[in-house]
């Protein structure tokens, strides 16, 4: 500051160079701005490609669970039968032919796999395909000490959702269920280990 005739003088910088800083706080502010819209599209892609897989994963799921409800109907229905074609070592798996391919509503609807959440739903379509399938049946143990015989059965069933078919098999989601069961042979009653 400077003294002039009494008064303080105060230097005030010239219009240019407050046009600059202008231009150089907008700039700023537009980099920062589009950062952060980045971030929150990316973000949003990433949430719905994790629920997706989500979706995929929960289906063989249940789908695995259905696999093993099938099995364990048939255990009921046919306990003795089931034994007996261990006994006669004819087959190593006698419930290889369980598999969710044999229902022809499981299989992939004429127009191809659809988006669940879109407004365009075909009316006789299923979402995607899946299947499940017995990969190992073995007789595990017997017990022959009470009044009703029991037999232990391990069992192994796949579950498989191929999300992009017909137009990909790649990229399918997968899960295994692996128990061990007790039947009873006469009465067919199943309970845990």
């Amino acid at each position: 500051m400077k003294r002039q005739e009494g008064r303080a003088r105060v230097d005030v910088p010239a219009p240019r160079q407050r046009r600059g800083m202008a231009v150089v706080v907008v700039l700023a502010f537009a980099v920062i701005v589009g950062v952060l819209l980045f971030a929150l599209v990316s973000s949003s892609t990433t949430i719905g490609s994790q629920n997706k897989l989500t979706l995929h994963q929960l289906q063989a799921y249940y789908l695995a669970h259905s696999g093993m409800q099938h099995v364990q109907l048939k255990l009921r229905l046919l306990p003795r039968e089931t034994y007996e074609a261990f006994a006669g070592g004819s087959d190593p798996n006698p419930y290889a032919d369980i598999s969710s391919d044999d229902q022809a509503s499981l299989l992939v609807c004429p127009n191809g796999p659809f988006d669940l959440f879109t407004d365009q739903v075909p009316k006789d379509a299923e979402p995607f395909r899946g299947s499940y399938r017995c990969e190992s049946f073995r007789l595990s143990g017997t017990h022959r000490r009470m009044k009703l015989v029991q037999d232990a059965y391990r069992i192994k069933i796949v579950a498989e959702v191929y999300p992009k078919f017909p137009a990909s098999l790649k990229n399918h989601v997968a899960d295994v269920i692996d128990e061990e069961i007790i039947v009873s042979r006469f009465t067919g009653g199943i309970g845990g280990p």
